[in-house]
């Protein structure tokens, strides 16, 4: 058990995760761009990350959900997420003149993407949020379940093209944050650390190994990148937050000043992407295209602190900053 004084510290190096999950997702998603480089590119870093950046906000979402969480609890949490998930899929659908309709923030079997496509993932933490008086009543049997929920990813390509449901690999990290949330952060950061520079320094060397044989087949997104293998990217990013919180305190510092605004850019870079790839010379996007993810970032991240110091009121509803508390916990 934890003391008391340990379980109100705030574990630095999940925040200092949150931040890298989001940098390594901007720049995955460089391939909006759609040029020749930038596909490759980001071919390379999916693969060097092992597609685990995103699944690890599927993780933390199940652990922070924690396993007896009471319906109020579940209820704020839901509505704190569903306000911010249905405001921007809909300035989304306005700004890119889609029209509107249900599909607009659940997708379809061909599209399995809501309006603001990074999304996705929040539309099935929603939807696992709602299971979990179910996943309660089964909690003896969270173990199996997710090890068949991971084996059965890779069936769900078939599955998928005629019912649209969060994957195994959501709903099976969803469960294994579950799991670990009776696990203190503190207790889990002390087992991993002694690993965490020598997982860490294979992980980046098989992944540059996989990155650099693998093709990417945009047509087939679910095949590529096997459950285990986003787990060992999870595994990748938490080893590298240990090793920043350790032994980079000012780099530290830094990370964590980003961390309120990990939400906000999430659901806003798509948007720049899109702006940039609409209106900068092909030619430009070419020739400075590693800047490109850099310089959306600056403006994602510089936008949600305008707004936190001169509309503080939006936080809730576009930056899931603040929720309203809707029940009682």
């Amino acid at each position: 058990m934890d003391s008391p004084t340990q379980q109100k510290i705030r574990a630095k190096w999940i925040d200092v995760a949150r931040v890298l999950a989001i940098i390594l997702i901007v720049i995955a998603h460089i391939k909006y761009l759609n040029t020749e480089f930038t596909n490759a590119f980001g071919e390379l870093c999916w693969y060097m990350q092992f597609d685990g950046r995103v699944y690890f906000f599927m993780m933390i979402a199940g652990y922070f959900t924690r396993t007896n969480a009471s319906l109020g609890r579940l209820g704020n949490r839901f509505f704190g997420l569903l306000i911010p998930f249905i405001i921007w899929n809909t300035l989304y659908a306005v700004l890119l003149h889609q029209s509107f309709s249900f599909n607009l923030f659940w997708g379809t079997p061909a599209n399995p993407f809501p309006a603001d496509i990074p999304l996705w993932f929040l539309r099935d933490i929603l939807v696992c949020t709602l299971l979990v008086p179910f996943f309660q009543k089964i909690k003896l049997y969270w173990p199996p379940i997710i090890l068949l929920l991971f084996i059965l990813q890779n069936q769900w390509p078939q599955i998928s093209h005629y019912i649209l449901l969060p994957s195994p690999s959501s709903v099976g990290f969803f469960l294994l944050g579950l799991f670990l949330s009776s696990f203190s952060l503190h207790k889990l950061k002390e087992y991993w650390a002694p690993y965490s520079s020598l997982f860490l320094t294979g992980g980046v060397l098989i992944g540059l190994y996989y990155g650099c044989t693998h093709g990417f087949n945009w047509e087939n997104l679910y095949t590529p990148i096997s459950t285990f293998e986003r787990l060992f990217g999870i595994m990748m990013l938490i080893s590298a937050a240990i090793l920043i919180e350790l032994y980079f305190p000012k780099v530290t510092q830094f990370l964590l000043k980003l961390t309120p605004g990990c939400f906000f850019v999430f659901a806003s870079h798509y948007f720049v992407y899109i702006m940039f790839k609409s209106h900068l010379p092909h030619d430009w996007l070419a020739n400075y295209a590693l800047l490109v993810p850099f310089v959306v970032m600056i403006i994602c991240w510089g936008a949600f602190y305008g707004i936190r110091m001169f509309l503080p009121f939006l936080l809730p509803i576009i930056a899931h900053q603040k929720t309203y508390k809707l029940f009682k916990n």
